[in-house]
């Protein structure tokens, strides 16, 4: 399988993987990694970087917006087989070590099964290893000073709800966030495209998750990669209102 490899900006491209994205920064031999896929789709992640001219040994830096399984996925693995230094926010470091998790319950997807759907997702996120992600041995935390990077200047945007230390980036340079799972442009349950939040089944806080919308609103970009679906091009300050009306209108099944 050949995922698709989207150039956003210059040397900044998203990586749409099964059922989750990931992100690639080039700068010369060096690349940055934001977000790591589920725990068995290191060769998906090996063919985005030769897709942008790149190896794994060139993968300096692995930067999570969260560590949800489909997130921190392969992240280890580039750690302690290619001495990638890896970073997450500060209050996410726990979950990334393995220390707490914030995960879906079973029984929220369970209930859920009669749709095909999430019976779909159920058996991706399995065989994708999401029942067994990989913790980080070693992890360095940031706050929210910007931190360089191969590839550009990313400047944290803390965005708590999805996850406690869920963390946004904004790169200036390139007009470019990377939204992870703060505002997303796929349900996972229903496969509805457009700007939204996740379903609340997968937010350990989802009054906290609405309001960091407002985090993003104000970013001056035009175009937003989200952890699931496709490049939104568009302002921030649009996804955003587009996600609020969405949230406000949704029924059930579609949060």
């Amino acid at each position: 399988m050949r995922i698709d490899v989207v150039e956003a900006a210059d040397d900044v491209f998203l990586a749409i993987g099964p059922r989750t994205n990931w992100c690639l920064m080039r700068d010369g031999s060096a690349v940055t990694l934001i977000d790591a896929a589920w725990p068995k789709d290191y060769p998906f992640v090996v063919d985005s970087l030769h897709q942008i001219g790149a190896v794994p040994e060139q993968v300096d830096a692995v930067i999570l917006t969260h560590a949800h399984p489909d997130h921190i996925g392969v992240a280890e693995r580039f750690r302690a087989d290619h001495d990638a230094v890896v970073h997450t926010h500060r209050a996410e470091v726990g979950h990334a070590t393995g220390k707490y998790h914030e995960h879906v319950r079973t029984i929220d997807l369970v209930v859920r099964m009669w749709r095909p759907s999430v019976f779909a997702f159920a058996i991706n996120a399995i065989g994708r290893g999401g029942s067994h992600p990989t913790p980080l041995a070693a992890v360095q935390a940031f706050d929210d000073s910007p931190i360089d990077a191969p590839g550009g200047r990313l400047v944290p945007v803390p965005t708590p709800g999805h996850t406690s230390g869920h963390c946004s980036f904004h790169l200036p340079d390139h007009g470019v966030v990377i939204a992870g799972d703060a505002l997303v442009n796929h349900n996972l349950l229903t496969n509805r495209p457009g700007p939204r939040l996740m379903p609340s089944i997968f937010t350990h806080d989802p009054v906290q998750a609405a309001a960091s919308l407002d985090a993003l609103d104000s970013l001056d970009a035009d175009v937003l990669l989200p952890g699931h679906g496709e490049p939104l091009r568009m302002t921030p300050a649009d996804a955003v209102e587009k996600a609020k009306d969405r949230l406000s209108d949704a029924g059930w099944w579609d949060r």
